[in-house]
């Protein structure tokens, strides 16, 4: 049976803006929320990593979203790879993968949810070698 999955604009907002802000970058990060036996609802979301994921950092950051969101579930993981050169973007990396496994093990749930998510990067992108910040002077 199919589950449904209501994401609900804040979770969205920050996943896009986490995807988008570090386009360059596998993104990765984590769904709160409630599950039923038939759907999921995303309530909130916590970006988590955008370069290489350590166990040591992802033990430390799912002990830190358990302190901080006492009052919310983890219900899975949001992941965003890089397309390969040919343009194909891969559904899922193990990473992500693994760690829904873990949210699933670890929380006694039957399900977790893992959401890929692809976001077209800006048309506007500036040259890496440019500051980000400009100085603003008098003249």
């Amino acid at each position: 049976m199919a589950k449904s999955i209501t994401l609900q604009d804040k979770a969205l907002r920050k996943m896009l803006a986490h995807v988008l802000k570090h386009h360059k970058s596998d993104c990765i990060g984590v769904l709160l929320g409630s599950r039923t036996e038939d759907s999921f609802t995303v309530t909130d979301c916590v970006p988590l990593f955008h370069d290489r994921v350590y166990t040591s950092s992802l033990e430390a950051a799912f002990n830190a979203i358990q302190w901080t969101y006492a009052d919310s579930t983890i219900i899975g993981v949001y992941d965003a790879p890089l397309k390969y050169k040919s343009g194909e973007a891969i559904p899922f990396t193990s990473l992500a993968v693994n760690i829904a496994e873990q949210i699933k093990l670890t929380r006694e749930i039957p399900d977790s949810l893992a959401i890929s998510v692809r976001a077209p990067p800006p048309k506007d992108e500036e040259d890496d070698d440019e500051p980000k910040t400009k100085e603003i002077t008098d003249e």
